[in-house]
């Protein structure tokens, strides 16, 4: 069973105090804590070295973090991107290369202890020893098999089917890229920083809005100390924090000018809920329909427009 000294942080942060307090606050939890001040140091510090997760701040003196986010993530460190400049429009663009998370300053430093264990021991900091594989539903879970059963009654018998747990991420993916036609099963953390161009991904099923779980206590805390506040956790943080990764997991469907696909998101809130409509705007301009002789259509044509329907239209 792995401990935190098995584990290596890395902060990247040019504000000294916030810097040298987290590093403090994760070495006292038994944590290994290398610290830089800007993207070239923290470059070096990594350099032969597994960063198992990074914390870096979006504003470095010599690079952004999402510069040094593609470095890193190319190391296999989970990376969390934190800033004081917190937008959507940054958050998702950071999630979709690759950052795992996004916090906002300021921030409760126990707030990235529990962060740091659920991305060290829950299977997130990709390889570690003892985490199971890609951190999400496993090949032989109940859940895994009951969908598997349900999908194997409906498809075709020739279409391949892929599991999340069954390799590793890389290898799934590459099976997937090169079957061309195949139907591939995750969790909600098994599409971060997922590329597959072209017609290998033509369809994206969500099944649920992307709500974090309401027994993670990193988010109860947030909640917790939003309410202390006077102010609303649901609007101010909840439902932004679910825009985000749900835009992130749109953004698996088009990655360039060329793709085309469907993107199908099965939870009634979407329309019986008056977040709904936030939702509905935020996601990139497409026609939307609850009609599946359209969604057959589209399929049908070569070149589709697209353009927003309001919710409701559909």
């Amino acid at each position: 069973m792995p401990e935190r000294s098995d584990f290596t942080i890395l902060i990247a942060d040019d504000e000294e105090g916030m810097r040298l307090g987290l590093q403090k606050t994760l070495s006292l939890e038994g944590y290994r804590v290398l610290t830089a001040a800007t993207a070239a140091e923290a470059r070096e510090a990594a350099r032969g070295r597994r960063v198992h997760c990074a914390f870096v701040d979006l504003k470095l003196p010599d690079a952004s973090g999402t510069e040094l986010l593609a470095s890193l993530r190319a190391g296999e460190s989970a990376v969390v991107i934190i800033t004081a400049y917190a937008t959507v429009d940054t958050a998702v663009r950071a999630m979709k290369l690759g950052a795992v998370d996004y916090l906002q300053k300021p921030f409760d430093n126990q707030d990235i202890v529990t962060l740091a264990d659920r991305l060290c021991f829950g299977g997130r900091a990709q390889g570690e020893a003892g985490a199971a594989p890609d951190g999400g539903l496993i090949a032989d879970s109940p859940e895994m098999k009951r969908i598997v059963s349900t999908l194997r009654k409906v498809m075709d018998s020739d279409i391949p089917l892929l599991l999340q747990g069954e390799g590793s991420r890389t290898e799934l993916l590459e099976r997937f890229r090169r079957l061309g036609n195949a139907v591939l099963i995750g969790s909600q953390s098994f599409w971060e920083g997922v590329d597959v161009r072209g017609e290998a991904l033509s369809l994206v099923v969500i099944d649920k809005l992307p709500f974090a779980p309401p027994d993670d206590p990193l988010l109860a805390a947030r909640i917790e100390r939003i309410r202390r506040e006077g102010r609303n956790a649901f609007f101010e943080f909840q439902l932004p924090q679910a825009v985000i990764t749900l835009k992130q997991g749109a953004g698996r469907l088009i990655r360039d000018e060329t793709d085309r696909g469907v993107l199908m998101i099965c939870d009634p809130r979407l329309f019986s809920k008056g977040y709904g409509r936030r939702i509905l705007a935020s996601l990139p301009a497409m026609k939307g329909t609850r009609n599946i002789a359209e969604v057959i259509a589209f399929f049908g044509r070569a070149d589709t427009a697209y353009t927003r329907v309001p919710a409701g239209n559909e």
